[in-house]
C-alpha cells in the first residue's frame, strides 16, 4: 500500500484511491457475478430469454460472459508509480 497519499497519484493525474483497477472493486463485482451466472446455469437460460422482445439482448450473452472475464483483469498489483498499473494480463 501507499506510504503517503501523493503516492496514490498516478503519472496520468488519476487519483488511484477512487481508481477502479486499484481498487478492484469491478474485477471483484465481475468475478461474483461471472461465479453466479455459472453456479445458476444461465448460459441454457439466455437462449430461451433472448426469444422474448423484451430481453432480445440475451442473445449476446456469451459476449457479455466474455467480457466480465476481462474485466475481472482490471487488477493493479502495484500502483503505477511503484511500476505497476494496470497489465492486462
Amino acid at each position: 500500500m501507499a506510504k503517503r497519499k501523493t503516492d496514490l497519484i498516478a503519472y496520468c493525474g488519476m487519483y488511484c484511491g477512487e481508481c477502479p483497477a486499484y481498487t478492484q472493486i469491478m474485477a471483484n463485482l465481475a468475478d461474483d457475478l461471472r461465479k453466479e451466472l455459472k453456479h445458476s446455469k444461465f448460459d441454457k437460460i439466455a437462449p430461451a430469454l433472448a426469444k422474448i422482445p423484451a430481453f432480445r439482448a440475451f442473445k449476446h450473452y456469451r459476449k457479455c460472459f466474455d467480457l466480465l472475464g476481462t474485466m475481472m483483469k482490471m487488477k493493479c498489483d502495484k500502483l503505477c508509480r511503484a511500476g505497476g498499473g494496470v497489465s492486462g494480463k
